[in-house]
């Protein structure tokens, strides 16, 4: 006969780190729910967080000796046990000026909600400050290479809570920060230049620029 499920299991030797490898900050809650949430799932414990998996009764009733008594619930206690659990991984990976947002909450769930809602909220201020930075970003008094490394390091931050940027305002946005220099490249074609900005090795942006300069010397001379 196949032994039953552990409806509450408790992996307490697993080394967390090896999965989770971010401290929870300001900036990379999606990233860190994402791994938490995966390293849950393959201990089939994603439930405890969601609601879907709630405590069973605290006490049941039982016939001892023909007298129906209330005792403790060892469901219950095993289930305690596996959220207190979760509970204590997500507490460390947090760093401690978030631990200090949660550790007086009593369940993994709430504190798994707190810090959606707290991150939640301190996106939308996020994302304006990153969108506006992205606007406001020029190459004027910038190598080549430092502007595309800026610019593609707040595209990442945008993507990283969950609004990235449309390719097409990429390319727009990396075009309208270039100087005039740049005009006879901004000419060629946007495929070439949203390769250029996004998606080429940060080592071989250097040769774009200075195949880019030497493109702009020739046409200043032929004017």
């Amino acid at each position: 006969m196949a032994e039953a499920l552990d409806p509450y299991p408790f992996p307490s030797s697993l080394y967390v780190s090896s999965s989770v490898t971010l401290k929870l900050n300001d900036s990379n809650y999606l990233l860190w729910k994402t791994q938490f949430e995966s390293l849950l799932r393959s201990q089939k414990l994603l439930g405890f967080v969601t609601g879907q998996i709630g405590p069973p009764e605290a006490t049941v009733t039982v016939t001892v000796n023909g007298a129906v008594v209330t005792t403790p619930n060892p469901d219950f206690e095993a289930w305690t046990c596996t959220d207190q659990l979760i509970k204590s991984w997500i507490f460390g990976t947090l760093t401690e000026e978030v631990l200090g947002y949660v550790h007086g909450l009593a369940t993994s769930q709430e504190v798994w909600l707190s810090l959606a809602d707290n991150f939640n909220q301190s996106f939308i201020a996020r994302e304006f400050d990153l969108r506006r930075r992205l606007q406001l970003l020029t190459n004027r008094g910038k190598d080549f290479l430092v502007y595309c490394q800026k610019f593609r390091a707040i595209c990442d931050q945008l993507s990283s809570i969950g609004k990235p940027v449309e390719e097409s305002m990429k390319i727009f946005t990396f075009l309208n920060g270039l100087g005039r220099e740049y005009d006879p490249i901004t000419h060629v074609g946007s495929t070439v230049l949203t390769t250029a900005a996004c998606s080429i090795p940060l080592c071989d942006i250097q040769a774009f620029s200075s195949s880019t300069q030497d493109c702009s010397a020739s046409s200043l001379a032929i004017r």
